[in-house]
């Protein structure tokens, strides 16, 4: 198995649904997501594997996202759903491997088509099968996986701060593992997060929808060390002394999955 395959579908319960939309909503909460993708999954079992009937499903249940997506045009994708056995992860219902598909590939009726799932690099695509174990292991289930995984910049950028620890070092190491569980629910759960941007976000490489920057000159400082965590994070800050706090935060966790590193 590819490693950018193993970080798609890191294992039972936990895989990443980002790339087809899933967090392009304005509810992109585990209870309403979860929910969406089992009716889905549900409804799409009664459909006949037959071009024309899935082709309709697929309308139909586009039809019923009465509300506009925050990031326009960021496709959501109708055939998400759930995937495995039993069905307990986001996954493509078009996948040869999915539930009631016996085998046949049917991705060539979905907006993209079959070969995007070939040819696109997803983001995690630089990210090791190792470090794929250890984010599965950290995030603890396909919500906030799939809101991370895609992060490579913001992951990238946390080790540095950390050290440069290996993953299996960090995975091995209870009290690094815990400091690195808490940095990543941040990412749902950061308080200085601007709330007027969505939770899911734009990773794709034509700038759409960029991510805001941190006006530093504003807060009378320079910019942090941690900007590119600050931003993925979508922090906004009121005060110098918000900046200094978040900042502290981060570095704070970062000392202790490096501390996997040290003897």
């Amino acid at each position: 198995m590819d490693a950018d395959e193993l970080l798609c579908q890191a294992g039972p319960g936990v895989s990443c649904g980002a790339c087809c939309g899933l967090y392009n909503r304005e509810d992109a909460s585990p209870e309403a997501l979860g929910a969406l993708l089992a009716r889905r999954t549900r409804e799409f079992s009664r459909v006949p594997r037959q071009a024309a009937a899935i082709l309709d499903y697929g309308e139909t249940e586009s039809d019923r996202e009465a509300a506009p997506p925050p990031m326009p045009g960021f496709y959501r994708c109708p055939y998400l759903g759930l995937v495995g056995n039993p069905p307990d992860r986001p996954g493509c219902m078009l996948h040869p491997l999915a539930p009631g598909n016996a085998g046949r590939d049917f991705r060539d009726l979905c907006h993209w088509g079959g070969m995007a799932c070939r040819m696109y690099t997803c983001p995690t695509h630089d990210l090791s099968s190792a470090h794929g174990k250890l984010l599965a292991a950290a995030c603890g289930g396909w919500h906030l996986y799939g809101l991370v995984v895609p992060e490579t910049a913001m992951i990238k950028a946390f080790f540095r701060l950390a050290g440069g620890p290996g993953p299996r070092a960090v995975l091995e190491s209870p009290p690094a593992l815990a400091a690195l569980k808490r940095f990543f629910s941040y990412r749902v759960h950061w308080p200085f997060r601007n709330p007027d941007l969505p939770l899911g976000a734009y990773f794709f490489n034509d700038g759409l929808h960029p991510r805001p920057a941190v006006d530093y000159a504003a807060l009378g400082r320079r910019p942090s060390t941690a900007d590119v965590i600050l931003r993925t994070l979508g922090s906004a800050f009121s005060s110098a002394r918000e900046l200094d706090r978040a900042e502290a935060q981060i570095l704070d966790l970062a000392q202790r999955v490096g501390s996997a590193s040290r003897p």
